[in-house]
């Protein structure tokens, strides 16, 4: 995945980590098999974005979901996935864009990262109030970095984005079998948090390569579409249908013999 922010800061699109990634940065990792991106273009300036990414990588290109655009990037090895969330123009998403920070990755080098607050605000957002899992990241971030927090920040935008009547309960809300382990997370350098969610994400993969191989003999495109599946099980039908469609073409060119075991 270094590759693709190289790709992105030769290009000068201003973009920022957002999502599982960034969670290890300010919380407790979990495994996520992908990358999220926030990319400072709309869809109809994507072209400069796909251009770059063309040859080493497959690309799925942008579609609308709910007014939400998202593209997605896989090199044709197939080790790794980055979903491109194109920018929204609301004043939350300019202003999350504008207070990114600089950061260096463990695994990426420098990049571009979502704040703590601009994160927290993202994944209230995302749970709807009902994303046990979402709202499991957000009570991590809240417990490990409570004193950190820009609160009126963040209650003047989930107010804005309709998320506040999400927050207010698992703030409150006391969990003393969780407090030892909240202590011992933000005790832990955060490039460590990273590097260990980075181990969960090749572990992942390594299960599912086991997994292809005791499916049976198959295509490498089939093979492919079943690793696709498995490791993102939540990708968008569009995006899942581009890249076989691409694969296909490009294995029909004898440009692409399968994906790389890891």
């Amino acid at each position: 995945m270094r590759n693709v922010f190289e790709r992105l800061e030769r290009l000068e699109i201003d973009y920022y980590i957002t999502g599982s990634e960034a969670l290890g940065r300010y919380g407790e990792p979990r495994q996520t098999m992908d990358v999220d991106i926030v990319l400072d273009v709309d869809a109809a300036g994507f072209e400069p974005v796909a251009r770059t990414f063309t040859g080493e990588y497959v690309i799925a290109e942008p579609v609308d979901f709910g007014g939400h655009w998202m593209a997605c990037v896989m090199p044709l090895s197939g080790l790794g996935k980055a979903d491109l969330i194109l920018r929204r123009s609301d004043a939350w998403g300019r202003s999350a864009m504008e207070r990114r920070e600089r950061w260096q990755h463990p695994g990426f080098g420098m990049v571009w990262i979502i704040t703590l607050e601009d994160l927290l605000i993202a994944k209230l957002e995302w749970s709807e109030g009902t994303s046990e899992l979402q709202l499991r990241d957000c009570r991590n971030l809240v417990v490990v970095n409570r004193s950190l927090i820009d609160w009126p920040y963040v209650e003047r935008f989930a107010r804005t984005l309709g998320s506040a009547h999400c927050w207010t309960g698992f703030v409150m809300r006391p969990d003393p079998g969780r407090a030892l382990m909240d202590r011992r997370i933000a005790e832990i350098p955060p490039e460590q948090r990273v590097t260990y969610g980075a181990a969960l994400r090749h572990k992942g993969h390594l299960l599912v390569w086991q997994q292809s191989d005791g499916a049976g003999p198959m295509s490498e495109l089939d093979r492919a579409m079943f690793i696709i599946d498995r490791l993102y099980p939540e990708m968008p039908p569009q995006h899942r249908e581009q890249f076989r469609e691409k694969l296909a073409a490009l294995a029909a060119a004898g440009t692409w013999h399968g994906f790389r075991r890891p």
